[in-house]
Protein backbone atom coordinates (compact mmCIF):
# COMPACT_ATOMS: atom_id res chain seq x y z
CA UNK A 1 0.00 0.00 0.00
CA UNK A 2 1.48 3.60 -1.02
CA UNK A 3 0.08 6.67 -0.39
CA UNK A 4 1.27 10.56 0.37
CA UNK A 5 0.79 12.59 3.22
CA UNK A 6 1.52 16.10 4.26
CA UNK A 7 2.13 16.91 8.08
CA UNK A 8 0.92 20.26 9.50
CA UNK A 9 1.91 21.43 13.03
CA UNK A 10 -0.94 20.73 14.57
CA UNK A 11 -0.61 16.99 13.80
CA UNK A 12 2.66 17.80 15.64
CA UNK A 13 1.17 19.61 18.42
CA UNK A 14 -1.48 16.21 18.56
CA UNK A 15 1.22 14.20 18.85
CA UNK A 16 2.59 15.86 21.82
CA UNK A 17 -0.58 16.40 24.07
CA UNK A 18 -0.76 12.53 23.34
CA UNK A 19 2.93 11.77 24.85
CA UNK A 20 2.01 14.39 27.53
CA UNK A 21 -1.61 12.26 28.64
CA UNK A 22 0.43 9.26 28.33
CA UNK A 23 3.14 10.52 30.58
CA UNK A 24 0.59 11.86 32.99
CA UNK A 25 -1.40 8.95 33.34
CA UNK A 26 0.73 7.98 36.16
CA UNK A 27 1.01 11.29 38.08
CA UNK A 28 -1.51 13.10 40.09
CA UNK A 29 -3.99 15.95 38.84
CA UNK A 30 -4.14 19.21 39.29
CA UNK A 31 -1.05 20.38 40.02
CA UNK A 32 -1.57 23.78 39.02
CA UNK A 33 -4.05 23.72 41.80
CA UNK A 34 -1.51 21.84 44.53
CA UNK A 35 0.63 24.88 43.65
CA UNK A 36 -2.24 27.68 44.05
CA UNK A 37 -3.17 25.59 47.44
CA UNK A 38 0.52 25.78 48.88
CA UNK A 39 0.85 29.59 47.85
CA UNK A 40 -2.75 30.40 49.78
CA UNK A 41 -1.80 28.17 52.59
CA UNK A 42 1.93 30.27 52.44
CA UNK A 43 -0.14 33.35 52.73
CA UNK A 44 -2.07 32.42 55.41
CA UNK A 45 0.24 31.77 57.44
CA UNK A 46 2.00 35.23 56.36
CA UNK A 47 -1.05 36.74 57.67
CA UNK A 48 -0.99 34.82 60.64
CA UNK A 49 2.68 35.84 62.12
CA UNK A 50 1.67 38.73 61.05
CA UNK A 51 -1.55 39.43 62.99
CA UNK A 52 0.48 37.96 66.31
CA UNK A 53 3.04 40.05 66.27
CA UNK A 54 0.33 42.90 66.05
CA UNK A 55 1.55 44.04 62.48
CA UNK A 56 -1.04 45.14 59.65
CA UNK A 57 -1.63 41.57 57.68
CA UNK A 58 -2.68 43.23 54.07
CA UNK A 59 0.68 44.56 53.08
CA UNK A 60 2.55 40.96 53.59
CA UNK A 61 -0.50 39.15 51.90
CA UNK A 62 -0.47 41.54 49.15
CA UNK A 63 3.58 41.02 48.64
CA UNK A 64 2.56 37.35 48.78
CA UNK A 65 -0.25 37.22 45.81
CA UNK A 66 2.45 40.02 43.45
CA UNK A 67 4.81 37.03 44.35
CA UNK A 68 2.23 34.51 42.95
CA UNK A 69 0.93 36.50 40.01
CA UNK A 70 4.50 37.06 38.94
CA UNK A 71 5.20 33.18 38.91
CA UNK A 72 1.88 32.39 37.09
CA UNK A 73 2.62 34.91 34.87
CA UNK A 74 6.39 33.75 34.00
CA UNK A 75 5.04 30.59 33.44
CA UNK A 76 2.64 31.06 31.16
CA UNK A 77 5.22 33.31 29.14
CA UNK A 78 7.48 30.18 29.16
CA UNK A 79 5.40 27.60 27.58
CA UNK A 80 3.96 30.14 25.28
CA UNK A 81 7.85 31.30 24.32
CA UNK A 82 8.47 27.08 24.33
CA UNK A 83 5.27 26.05 21.87
CA UNK A 84 6.58 29.18 19.44
CA UNK A 85 10.19 27.49 19.26
CA UNK A 86 9.16 23.98 19.02
CA UNK A 87 6.38 24.32 16.34
CA UNK A 88 7.93 23.41 13.27
CA UNK A 89 8.35 25.64 10.80
CA UNK A 90 6.11 25.14 7.14
CA UNK A 91 9.34 24.86 4.71
CA UNK A 92 10.53 22.23 7.72
CA UNK A 93 11.17 18.62 6.78
CA UNK A 94 8.77 17.76 8.81
CA UNK A 95 6.08 19.30 6.94
CA UNK A 96 7.40 18.23 3.15
CA UNK A 97 5.08 15.99 1.53
CA UNK A 98 5.77 12.64 2.15
CA UNK A 99 5.07 9.32 -0.03
CA UNK A 100 4.56 6.08 2.81
CA UNK A 101 4.99 2.52 1.54
CA UNK A 102 3.93 0.02 3.26
CA UNK A 103 5.44 -3.52 2.19
CA UNK A 104 5.87 -6.63 4.12
CA UNK A 105 9.49 -5.49 4.47
CA UNK A 106 8.58 -2.52 6.33
CA UNK A 107 7.85 0.93 6.05
CA UNK A 108 9.27 3.31 3.50
CA UNK A 109 9.05 7.16 3.47
CA UNK A 110 10.27 9.17 1.06
CA UNK A 111 10.08 12.93 0.48
CA UNK A 112 11.96 15.49 -1.65
CA UNK A 113 14.06 16.64 1.56
CA UNK A 114 14.80 12.91 2.74
CA UNK A 115 13.88 8.97 2.97
CA UNK A 116 14.17 6.34 5.19
CA UNK A 117 13.32 2.72 5.92
CA UNK A 118 12.03 0.93 9.20
CA UNK A 119 11.75 -2.50 9.37
CA UNK A 120 8.08 -3.83 11.23
CA UNK A 121 10.61 -4.87 14.48
CA UNK A 122 11.85 -1.62 14.77
CA UNK A 123 8.46 -0.49 16.16
CA UNK A 124 7.37 -1.37 19.58
CA UNK A 125 3.64 -0.22 18.76
CA UNK A 126 0.80 1.14 16.69
CA UNK A 127 -1.25 4.15 18.43
CA UNK A 128 -4.09 5.61 17.10
CA UNK A 129 -6.06 8.80 17.79
CA UNK A 130 -9.05 10.12 15.70
CA UNK A 131 -6.87 12.24 14.12
CA UNK A 132 -3.23 9.67 13.76
CA UNK A 133 -1.90 7.16 13.48
CA UNK A 134 1.43 6.75 15.64
CA UNK A 135 4.18 3.92 14.85
CA UNK A 136 6.32 4.09 17.78
CA UNK A 137 10.37 3.44 17.61
CA UNK A 138 10.60 4.11 21.13
CA UNK A 139 8.98 5.26 24.06
CA UNK A 140 8.92 9.25 22.27
CA UNK A 141 9.90 8.50 19.15
CA UNK A 142 7.22 7.95 16.34
CA UNK A 143 6.58 7.55 12.65
CA UNK A 144 3.01 10.19 12.54
CA UNK A 145 0.77 9.53 9.89
CA UNK A 146 -2.68 11.51 9.75
CA UNK A 147 -5.84 10.07 8.58
CA UNK A 148 -6.29 13.29 6.77
CA UNK A 149 -7.72 12.21 3.30
CA UNK A 150 -6.73 8.68 3.64
CA UNK A 151 -9.34 5.44 4.34
CA UNK A 152 -8.78 5.29 8.04
CA UNK A 153 -9.96 1.47 8.13
CA UNK A 154 -7.93 0.10 4.99
CA UNK A 155 -4.60 2.21 6.45
CA UNK A 156 -4.91 -0.44 9.90
CA UNK A 157 -6.30 -3.54 8.05
CA UNK A 158 -3.48 -3.02 5.90
CA UNK A 159 -0.63 -2.34 8.46
CA UNK A 160 -1.94 -5.30 10.75
CA UNK A 161 -1.86 -7.63 7.83
CA UNK A 162 1.57 -6.04 6.80
CA UNK A 163 3.06 -5.39 10.01
CA UNK A 164 1.71 -7.77 12.55
CA UNK A 165 1.37 -4.99 14.81
CA UNK A 166 -1.94 -4.77 17.04
CA UNK A 167 -2.93 -1.12 16.49
CA UNK A 168 -4.53 0.26 19.67
CA UNK A 169 -6.85 2.94 20.19
CA UNK A 170 -4.59 5.79 22.35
Amino acid sequence: MSFEIKLVPDDWWAFNRYLYKKVSRGSTPGSFLKSLSIWFVIGFSIQLIAKTYNHDALPSLLGALAILAILISNSYLKQRSMRKYLTPRSDSFFTSPQQVTLSEAGLELVSLKWQARYTWPSFTSAQTTNDLLMLFLDSSIAIIIPFRGLNKAELLESLERVSGLKVENG
